[in-house]
């Protein structure tokens, strides 16, 4: 048992990792919730549609839903101005504009906002949703549990692959359809049926549709009509034999809400006859396939998608399949009274026919298999070939006994031959009396004649088939005929007791697949082929597994019935498929009689007239970004990298020269206004495997403006295109009413003196501006230019606000920051002036470096070296320049640079503080944050005679490398057992400079489930690439599963953090997945 929970709550863990840990709180705890953390557990629950109460409950307990004895928590009183309100009646106050979401109400205790409580109430009301749904006792059945032990197979055999080519994140700009009631509906006796999807809304001048597909699949005889709506407009059938439906709303209205997808099944509801030639049990299949969506997004409870399906199941049950038997003894007897020449009917198989039926259940059972073996191979036997006829053998021992003095009875051998009993004739192929054959006649239906002694018990063996039976109840003889052994004599007595009577149906041949077939038609990833594999005889299908297109999938996969002379086999078109489709191969099939599959003369062609389209550009995206700041939209854009993707991809385009390289995917920008929408083109950085899209300017007007951000991929070629839109991954962002700037703020220094700078001193101010709006708010451009008052005594980075001193005049400086308000026309520039700083030169002749005398730069790259003194200031009438060595290496002070050769020397006149070292002299790495270069610059002092005496100054340069990136590529499955062989994690880094200082450590963490973190392994990493072995340690008796954490981190020097990559593996305990 034990086992068995663990394994049902393996279903829950997957659904827990999907939800941010700061949903998982109970609703007890969530008055000190968020109400983001609160929306988080009300969406969580409201997609708990089908499956069982275990597994709802295992959620429940996962969310701390419920109390200590299992109970939903949903007691809290509501207190409102000292009055004690019900729950409907806080919501109709919560659903009134009016009310005002700031007053505070008491909660148990807890003040809360009234904007709070409305999600807590529907979390209370979804708890009872689901406590009336789901607890009523039931437990894993039929397919719940057929999908359970499918699940825990496929963790055995090949791990857990989770594909999306739909998005997990709920799109915004386009409306959501929740199909998540209606995906998987039962068929049960009612004639009409109808479903409805939730409800959305349809918007004037926006049609919305969708295309649909009708596949009857083996309830095309059950079915009898299908209808689909929305709003009174149904589809119209199209020339493929599939469906469109658009519905468009014009007036009165800009909008209507409250629309819905309606489904309409009329059936044959409970009236059997449907079944009598089919000959397939199990769960039958029917599917309505919604696809091509237009201004609409389904969801189907897990993810948003523009197609989804509708299965329409009816469940037949198979019967008691019996293929052999044992009667009980029975005795007989016959008196000659007032009939004589009386015959002898000797109960065999049952003892007699009452009330319609022969008395004895396994019998009825044996004859029932009969009819279904004889009409399934019937059924589908080729065309011009001699009908079946089920053989079987009848064994049994008879004693007889009569009064007379006859001494023996001499005529036909014991046989079912009656036209008035309910019981087929025999059609006799082999009968032995005491186990010597018999010649038969009368067309199989008697022996040859035979003798019985008196007293004597005979031994019968015979072989028949059901060729004779005609319109008989039963297709064989549940008793035996016998001529009467006394003739005319009168009150005499005729006896036949039999032992031993066994019954068995014949059948030593294998079954053989006759043909594989589907409609004809095009099928798309994400749709489903219905392919019908026909047996040349009634066949065990619930332990099959099928090859198609050379992937393995179960019975439960492909939704196949569970018996028959069909196999109806619901495809899934792959995301990356053949054109074709091909039955490989099949395994796991047997016949009743455990006569499995024989595929040895099995042609395993294409299956005729069906194709499929995959590697769909609209199917490649798997997510999409789109942000607006400082008066641009950016994007970012992710989307399938499998090789075949990659292709199609690399095919794409071409591009010349340098330009570009276009991806098959663009941007479609529309805002609320009807201008014309803008595209903006995706491309392929193919070193890097990414996508990129390129920032767009939009300037903020006088009103906000909201801009829908829609995906479009090409699935025709560059030069003829067919641009499909992804609608999934559809994004919006808001550009806020402009602010203009009115207001620019220079941000004080901290204390007066700092407005005093001394060039004889290295401290130098950067300075910061705060534009603002006309209220006060920040303006909608914060951008602009810094500038000096007087650039002789100090100039200041345009950008940065970084002020330098020139050393060449002193005196009173103030710097400007002028705000643009986002354009290039002066005219509505705004400016700030900071208060005045005053520049000094100082007590005493000074040559410094300002800015901790620390330049940090690229391998290869320029650096400028900045300095200032007062020289100029103090001896004006001296003419002298500055020169400035660079020597490699790190030195602390001048005495260390003696009698070093510099690697190159520059000079510059004393009108100049700053010299630039060009492109591809700084060559040499540092280690670390260790200088690779060091810098002096020297000017002679002014007061002594020649160049010998001179004042210096020393900086520094850190010359880094380009940054690293690190990246793992993780195991083909993140699932995984604690029997698996050790994991083998590959690690590279890339961009990596040979000589950096670029170290990559692999750390793997290990967290059970009680919480319990453990450092698995830390290793120092050497080269650029490598992979290392990961043993699995066992999981801790009592739990299901350990969550291993690896990371790869890669140091770059000058960087605030490392380059990191990670990946999660989750470890489940082997013994758990058993489901007993």
């Amino acid at each position: 048992m034990k086992k068995r929970i663990l394994s049902i709550l393996l279903i829950c863990s997957m659904v827990l990792t999907m939800l941010p840990t700061t949903a998982i709180a109970s609703v007890s705890d969530s008055l000190g919730n968020t109400p983001e953390e609160n929306q988080a557990i009300l969406e969580q629950l409201s997609a708990l549609t089908g499956g069982s109460s275990d597994q709802v409950l295992s959620m429940l307990n996962a969310l701390g839903l419920l109390d200590e004895d299992g109970n939903f928590k949903v007691d809290q009183t509501i207190t409102l101005d000292g009055q004690v309100l019900t729950l409907a009646a806080v919501m109709e106050l919560l659903e009134n504009p009016a009310t005002d979401l700031t007053r505070i109400a008491d909660v148990d205790g807890t003040p809360v906002a009234l904007g709070d409580l409305k999600t807590m109430i529907q979390i209370e009301q979804e708890l009872q949703r689901i406590k009336d749904t789901y607890f009523s006792g039931r437990e894993f059945t039929g397919e719940a549990l057929e999908n359970l032990n499918s699940l825990m197979e496929q963790m055995e055999l090949q791990g857990i692959s989770l594909q999306y080519s739909a998005s997990a994140t709920a799109p915004a700009g386009v409306e959501t359809v929740d199909m998540s009631g209606m995906m998987s509906q039962t068929l049960e006796n009612l004639a009409n049926n109808t479903w409805s999807s939730g409800t959305f809304t349809v918007y004037s001048g926006k049609p919305v549709g969708f295309s649909y597909r009708i596949q009857k699949g083996q309830l095309s005889e059950y079915i009898t009509g299908v209808e689909v709506s929305i709003g009174g407009t149904s589809g119209v059938e199209q020339s493929d034999g599939s469906y469109k439906l658009t519905y468009a709303y014009d007036v009165p209205n800009p909008s209507l809400g409250g629309c819905k997808i309606t489904v309409k099944v009329t059936t044959k509801g409970g009236n059997p006859a449907w079944l009598e030639n089919s000959y397939s049990y199990g769960d039958l299949l029917g599917m309505i396939e919604f696809y091509d969506a237009e201004n609409l997004v389904f969801y189907d409870g897990a993810a948003y998608t523009d197609h989804c399906q509708l299965k329409l199941i009816k469940t037949v049950d198979a019967p008691a399949i019996k293929t052999s038997m044992t009667a009980p003894g029975y005795v007989e007897e016959v008196k000659n009274t007032d009939v004589l020449y009386d015959d002898l009917f000797i109960p065999l198989l049952a003892e007699g026919y009452t009330g319609g039926s022969a008395d004895n259940p396994d019998f009825v059972a044996l004859s029932d298999t009969i009819r279904i073996l004889e009409g399934a191979r019937n059924s589908v036997r080729p065309s011009g070939s001699s009908p079946f006829y089920q053989p079987y053998q009848i064994d049994a021992s008879i004693k007889f006994s009569w009064d007379t003095d006859v001494e023996a009875y001499t005529g036909p051998a014991p046989y079912g031959n009656s036209a008035t009993r309910p019981y087929a004739p025999f059609c006799l192929t082999e009968y032995k009396f005491n186990g010597t054959p018999l010649k038969i006649s009368g067309g199989g239906k008697k022996p040859e004649d035979c003798t019985i002694n008196k007293g004597e018990t005979v031994n019968i063996s015979l072989q028949s088939t059901t060729q004779n039976r005609g319109d008989q109840q039963y297709w064989l003889p549940f008793e035996l005929y016998l001529k009467n052994v006394n003739r005319d004599i009168l009150n005499s007595t005729t006896s036949a007791e039999t032992s031993n009577a066994t019954a068995k149906l014949l059948d030593s041949d294998a079954p053989i697949i006759q043909s594989v077939t589907a409609p004809a038609g095009t099928y798309a990833s994400g749709q489903h082929v219905p392919i019908t594999v026909t047996f040349n005889e009634f066949v065990d299908l619930r332990n099959a597994r099928v090859a198609i297109n050379g992937k393995e999938y179960t019975a439960a996969e492909l939704s196949m019935n569970n018996y028959g002379v069909t196999a109806m086999l619901w495809y899934p078109v792959q995301d990356t498929d053949a054109t074709t489709v091909t039955v490989n191969d099949m395994t796991g099939v047997k016949d009743v009689f455990d006569n499995m599959l024989d595929t040895t003369l099995y042609q395993s062609n294409s299956i005729a007239g069906a194709k499929l389209k995959s590697v769909l550009m609209r199917n490649a995206p798997t997510a999409l970004t789109a942000d607006y700041a400082n008066g641009k939209a950016s994007f970012t854009m992710q989307a399938n990298m499998a090789q075949a993707y990659k292709t199609v991809y690399s095919n794409y385009h071409t591009p010349e020269g340098t330009e570009p390289k276009e991806a098959p995917f663009r941007l479609e920008l529309r805002d609320d206004s009807a201008v014309e929408p803008i595209h903006l083109q995706v491309y392929l950085d193919t070193e890097n495997e990414a996508f990129t899209i390129s920032d767009y300017a939009i300037a903020p007007s006088a009103s906000d403006r909201t801009y829908t951000v829609t995906l479009q991929a090409n699935e025709g070629t560059k030069d003829a295109p067919n641009w499909v839109n992804v609608l999934p991954l559809t994004r919006q962002f808001t550009v806020t009413k402009k602010v203009s700037a009115h207001t620019v703020t220079i941000v004080p220094e901290a204390n007066d003196a700092d407005y005093t700078i001394s060039l004889g001193e290295t401290t130098r101010p950067t300075l910061q501006a705060e534009v603002l709006g006309e209220s006060g708010e920040t303006a909608s451009y914060t951008t602009g230019k810094w500038s000096s008052s007087d650039s002789l005594i100090a100039t200041i980075d345009e950008d940065t606000g970084v002020v330098a001193t020139t050393g060449t005049k002193v005196g009173a400086v103030t710097f400007t920051f002028t705000a643009d308000n986002g354009t290039e026309d002066a005219a509505d520039d705004v400016k700030g002036e900071s208060k005045p700083y005053t520049v000094t030169a100082g007590d005493s002749l000074a040559l410094v470096i300002s800015g901790g005398a620390s330049i940090v730069t690229r391998v290869n790259q320029p650096a400028t070296v900045l300095w200032s003194s007062n020289a100029a200031l103090m001896a004006p009438d001296k003419e002298f320049n500055y020169r400035i060595d660079l020597y490699e290496g790190n030195y602390a002070n001048e005495a260390a640079l003696s009698g070093l050769k510099p690697v190159a020397t520059y000079t510059a006149g004393k009108d100049k503080n700053s010299v630039r070292i060009e492109e591809n002299v700084l060559s040499k790495l540092s280690n670390g944050n260790t200088p690779a270069y060091t810098v002096l610059v020297s000017m002679p002092h002014p007061n002594a005679e020649g160049e010998g005496v001179r004042l210096s100054a020393l900086a520094w340069i850190i010359v880094q490398a380009p940054p690293a990136t690190a990246r793992l590529t993780p195991p083909q499955s993140i699932y995984l057992k604690d029997t698996d062989d050790p994991v083998n994690i590959k690690w590279s880094v890339e961009n990596a400079t040979v000589g950096a200082s670029q170290s990559a450590t692999l750390t793997i963490t290990r967290v059970t489930e009680d919480n319990t973190t453990q450092e698995v392994d830390r290793k120092s990493l050497s080269g650029t690439s490598g992979s290392f072995p990961l043993s699995l340690q066992r999981v801790k008796d009592g739990n299901l599963k350990d969550t291993y954490q690896v990371v790869l981190s890669v140091e770059n020097p000058g960087e605030e953090s490392p380059s990191t990559d990670s990946f999660p593996l989750y470890v489940y305990d082997a013994d758990a997945l058993k489901v007993q």
